[in-house]
Parts: C-alpha cells; structure tokens; sequence
C-alpha cells in the first residue's frame, strides 16, 4: 500500500469500524423489535436465519465475487468517485457481518430484570439532591439495564469490523478499502522483519482491547433469565410498522448481495469448472490432497474448540472466579487479538531455540486455528445451550431405556434431533470458519503443506476463471459432505444403540 502509513491505515479502519459499527444498530434494533413481536415460532427461525446468515458466509468468497465490482470502479476514471463508492460497498458487506453478529448476541444475553422499577425509583430522586450526583447514578442505571445488550453488541459488532481482512484484502484495488490488516500483512509478506511487525501491532491490538471495554466494563444481570420489562401483545408496539419495514428491506438487501447475487453469477460456471477439473486427473489429485488436508485441519480445531468450551464451561454453583472460567478467559483472549497478530505471535514463539523443532510442522497452523476459533466456539456453544430443551432432551433419554423398540426408536430420534443436530451442525460452521480463515493458514503452514485456502487467495487475484469457481465450489463442499457424513453416522450409532439393547 504504496503512499499510506500504517497509522493511515490504522485511523482510517477505526473510523470505518465504529461506524459501521454504529449503522449496525438501526438495522439490528428493528430487527429485535420484529422478533420480539413475531408469535410464529417458524417465521422467528426465518427471521433469525436470514439475519445471521451473513456472518457465516465466508470473507474470502465475498471478496472474490466483489472484487470485479471494485476494479469497474477504480476503472471509472474519477479517483473521489472510485474511493467514495468502494468505501460504500465495503462498508454495506461489513454491516452485514456486523448485524449477524448483534444478532447472536442478542440471542444468547439474557434480558434484563428489575430495570423499569429502579428507573423509576430514580426519576423521583430528581431534584431531592446534587444534580451531578444524580446523573452519573441515571446513566449508571441505563449501562448495566436497557443500553447493555445494545453496547455490547456495538462493542463486538465494531471488533468484527476492525479486524476484517479477506474481503478488504481481494477488493483492494488502487489501495482501498484502505485496512490496516491489509497493510501490515502485505508488508510482512515482503520479508519485512518479524520483530518489526510485532512492534506494528501494538497499536491496532490495544485499539481492539479498547473496543472490547463495553463488554468487560458492563456487569451481566445474574439474576436469571427473563425480564420484567412490560409486554404488548404482537403487532401492538409502537413503531413496528417502520421496524417491519427496514426489516424487510434489510433481509433483501443482504440475501440479494450475498447469497442470490454472488450464486447466480458463479454457480452454472463452477460446475463446469468442476466438470473440466474431472477429465485432469493429476489436477483431482492435487486439488483433492489440498482440499482434504485444510478440512482435516479445520475439522480438527472445531472439535478441539467445541470440546474445550463445554469442559472449561463454568458448572453451576461455581463462584464467578472460578479456575474453569479463568482458565477459559485466558484462552479466550489471543483469537480476540485477531488472526493477523494471533499469527505473528505464534510464529515468533515458534523461533525460539526451546520451539524451534516445531517450527515447520503441523502444530503451529492447528494451535492457530483452535486459539483463533475459540472465541466463536464459545458465543456458540453458548447459544446452544440457550436453545437446548432440557425437558425434551430428559424426556428422549428416558423413553431411550424403554423395554419396547419402538419407543427407544422414538427416543433416538427425539435425541439425535435435539442435541446431535444442533451440536454437530455447529460443528460445521467452526470447521468452515477454520476452513476459510487465510491469515493463519498464510503464515502458520509448513513450508511442505498449502492449504487449498492459500492457493485460492492467490490466484483470486489474477482472475475468474470457471477452474478457479469449480475448485471454490469443491472447498465449500466439502466440510459439508464430512459434517453431513458425521450426522449420518451419528444416526446409525444411535438406532445400533437402541437395537442393541433387545
């Protein structure tokens, strides 16, 4: 990025951040308010679905179906008018992200209680005293009440934003979007010294930990679930109608941006890409090695991070200081750096005389991939548990070691449907997250091992070719058929197990 310093760079990606950060909560807010108006438990799920899809679209495909867009731009001619339209574009793609993560957030924080009463208690100390005593207790009151899911959700919703590289990194044309991750990896990637880049990061990673302050600074309710704030029956809250509205148009925007649009236009290519891949038996080979070896990494950090989550998972009547939940923070924090100085860090540590051994073997790369995906891990096994029917799932068990098969066939099926689903479908999405993620693959593989994410990232920025699509097309298959193969066995496991009790 010839011309603009990191500290440009740095600047420019902070501002964009909070922005979109706080753009992020018109769409987000509205789509609350539909939420919680809506009494279909289908169309609840259709809303959800479509709001958090976003998110689990991988940057890397975004970018590259977006990277034509921003070179017809930079090939209008006008500088201002290039800058201006891709720094747009860019920042719709990153609102969309955002509000899929506001959305799960609201999903697994729980509600607050007690906040209208003492809101009020408040209200009639007005005037009773010192005014500049009775604000700071007012705005206190709102923090840890009614603003606290929303300044937690803008707090990571503007980390997401900050941290992005993928998308920036394929759409960068004539140097923007300008991103201070783009920067410094393209600058490590020109041999620029280890130790200087560590220095470079200082900044960014303390500007993300700043980010981070309304999520450490806020107390959760621990209370319990549930909320005592006073409900309408649907379609009665004041300001719905414009809540549906920019629902809806937001929905349509973001399913037409990044799932119809970028389909539509590659789908028929890859097949036939993949179909004129199929005659090339040495290319198979090649691609299918690579293709399986980064899903054997992914699928192996996904599980290594699922796994972690629910051991280190605080149990209940454990003090908030518990050593599970410390041991967690800790292992929580180096993917909440982000990828970029995630990678550099462990590549450091990975050169000391005591490590160096394990320099160019597979260790780096997967410990890379499980600290980054460990955060993610945890938001989502968290939300699983929140949507976890216990009295169902109890229920399945114990119709599971009835005397009569038919019954225990009820039993399997109710389980597998309630916990094995969900869980192994979350399975999926951190394996494609691993999958995806170019920045530890780029700097942790070893020298004898590219990752079939390393090799799209680089030829996605010469061209479009139908070869290209129909090996894109193959990667984000296949974590699916493997997760898809897991859920099949699952299943057989289970009706065996049933059977095997006769």
């Amino acid at each position: 990025m010839a011309g603009i310093t990191l500290t440009t760079a740095i600047l420019w990606s902070l501002c964009r951040s909070l922005l979109v950060g706080l753009l992020a909560l018109i769409p987000l807010t509205a789509l609350q308010s539909v939420l919680s108006a809506e009494g279909s438990l289908p169309r609840r799920r259709l809303w959800l679905l479509t709001a958090m899809g976003p998110f689990f679209v991988p940057e890397l495909l975004t970018g590259f179906q977006y990277r034509l867009t921003a070179a017809s731009l930079a090939a209008a001619g006008d500088l201002r008018v290039h800058l201006v339209l891709t720094e747009l574009l860019y920042g719709c793609l990153l609102i969309f992200r955002a509000v899929a993560v506001g959305m799960l957030l609201q999903a697994i924080l729980p509600p607050t209680r007690g906040v209208s009463p003492a809101l009020h208690l408040w209200g009639m100390l007005r005037g009773t005293g010192d005014r500049w005593a009775w604000w700071p207790g007012w705005v206190r009151l709102q923090v840890t009440g009614r603003w606290r899911t929303l300044l937690v959700s803008w707090s990571l919703m503007s980390l997401v934003s900050f941290q992005e590289f993928e998308t920036a990194a394929l759409m960068q044309i004539d140097r923007h979007p300008v991103t201070w991750t783009v920067w410094l990896f393209d600058a490590q990637a020109a041999m620029q010294p280890l130790s200087e880049s560590l220095r470079q990061c200082v900044l960014p990673v303390g500007l993300a930990f700043v980010l981070l302050l309304p999520l450490l600074l806020t107390p959760a309710d621990r209370t319990g679930r549930g909320s005592d704030e006073s409900t309408q029956p649907p379609g009665q809250q004041p300001g719905l109608g414009a809540a549906l509205w920019i629902s809806r148009v937001y929905v349509i925007v973001a399913a037409l941006l990044l799932v119809i649009l970028p389909l539509g236009r590659s789908l028929i290519p890859a097949l036939a890409g993949l179909g004129w891949m199929l005659k090339d038996s040495r290319l198979v080979l090649q691609s299918v090695q690579q293709v399986l070896v980064s899903a054997g990494f992914a699928v192996t950090a996904a599980v290594i991070g699922l796994s972690l989550c629910e051991l280190l998972r605080p149990r209940g009547g454990e003090i908030r200081t518990g050593w599970r939940e410390c041991v967690l923070t800790v292992l929580l924090l180096p993917g909440l750096a982000g990828p970029l100085m995630l990678s550099l860090t462990l590549l450091n540590v990975f050169q000391w005389g005591i490590f160096r051994w394990l320099y160019d073997t597979w260790l780096p790369l997967l410990l890379g991939q499980v600290l980054l995906i460990l955060p993610r891990a945890f938001v989502l096994s968290v939300f699983l548990r929140s949507l976890t029917q216990q009295e169902a799932t109890y229920a399945g068990e114990l119709l599971r070691s009835s005397g009569y098969r038919e019954i225990r066939k009820t039993g399997d099926t109710l389980v597998w449907y309630l916990r094995d689903v969900r869980w192994l479908l979350g399975g999926l999405l951190l394996t494609q997250w691993c999958f995806w993620d170019v920045t530890v693959a780029s700097l942790l593989r070893p020298v004898s091992l590219e990752p079939v994410v390393t090799r799209l990232y680089n030829e996605m920025h010469f061209s479009r070719t139908e070869a290209l699509l129909g090996l894109s097309f193959l990667a984000a298959i296949t974590p699916v058929i493997l997760w898809g193969m897991a859920l099949l066995l699952s299943r057989v496991a289970g009706t065996k197990k049933g059977r095997s009790i006769d």
